[in-house]
């Protein structure tokens, strides 16, 4: 099992659509719902740094396939502001093999290292988000 996001990573969250999903699913989320008083994502790209794997690859995560990685980074260049820029609509037909759902639930933007504990440390700025 791979901990890749356990640095900085920036996931792309898409909003539940009951007409779109079977009658499995829809009851699984009615019952998540129920308990917590909303939906949850149908699915999230999280753009992360891997410094194990080439920019581009995209990796399953370990905890539900719901959610693909993309590689963004290497994590080579400690200490520099970058800059990334990708195709969100692009990315999640390589990644989930389908359009994405019409509609973004959320931006997330995160530092975490609980899978591996380690420390991480992260800065962001000028995060925007626009149609092109």
């Amino acid at each position: 099992v791979r901990n890749a996001f356990d640095t900085r990573y920036v996931p792309v969250a898409f909003a539940y659509d009951p007409s779109k999903v079977n009658a499995l699913t829809r009851a699984q989320f009615g019952l998540v719902k129920a308990i917590y008083g909303v939906y949850p994502p149908i699915a999230a790209i999280s753009y992360i740094v891997d410094p194990g794997l080439p920019i581009g690859t995209v990796v399953d995560n370990p905890f539900t396939s719901r959610v693909k990685m993309i590689v963004v980074d290497n994590g080579q260049q400690k200490g520099v502001w970058q800059s990334f820029e990708r195709n969100i609509y692009e990315d999640y037909k390589r990644a989930f093999g389908a359009a994405p759902p019409t509609a973004i639930a959320g931006i997330i933007i995160m530092t975490d290292a609980d899978n591996t504990g380690t420390r991480a440390e992260a800065w962001y700025a000028n995060v925007t988000l626009s149609a092109k």
